[in-house]
């Protein structure tokens, strides 16, 4: 399963036009929010449907810690606007789900974590675009 999640990333960023010239780091970022959900349902879900995960709580922890860092750093980002900002905060509002899942006695519905994760990478999405166009109108600007 984790091999196809790995499969997977790829294609669903297929078809996004190439980043602006600058900020590939600030949009390799969002993606790294993005993956982070997908990375602890598909653990969540191996581990409830009895797969022997050894590390399991060291690897959830260390993702919930990640995103964390990725999205303080987003949110230090000279290039947020107003509309940046509400949706760092829908993505971060968001992720307490997961913390919340994965310190949970029971157990959630797959098909809830699945819709959990899509609201999660069209959030991001949304923001990578943001950032795009701010990129783009930065570099017009300076002649870049």
């Amino acid at each position: 399963m984790k091999k196809n999640f790995a499969r997977m990333i790829p294609l669903l960023l297929q078809g996004s036009k190439p980043a602006a010239k600058g900020g590939l780091e600030l949009l390799s970022l969002t993606g790294k929010l993005c993956r982070g959900p997908m990375k602890i349902t598909i653990d969540y879900l191996l581990r409830i449907w009895g797969v022997e995960m050894p590390d399991y709580e060291a690897d959830v922890s260390a993702i919930i810690d990640r995103f964390h860092a990725n999205l303080a750093e987003l949110e230090k980002n000279p290039l947020n606007n107003a509309r940046t900002h509400a949706l760092l905060d829908k993505v971060r509002k968001g992720f307490m789900f997961y913390e919340m899942m994965y310190n949970a006695p029971t157990r959630f519905i797959p098909n809830l974590l699945s819709r959990k994760a899509d609201e999660n990478f069209r959030l991001i999405r949304q923001i990578k675009a943001e950032y795009k166009k701010a990129i783009e109108t930065k570099n017009a600007a300076t002649g870049k």
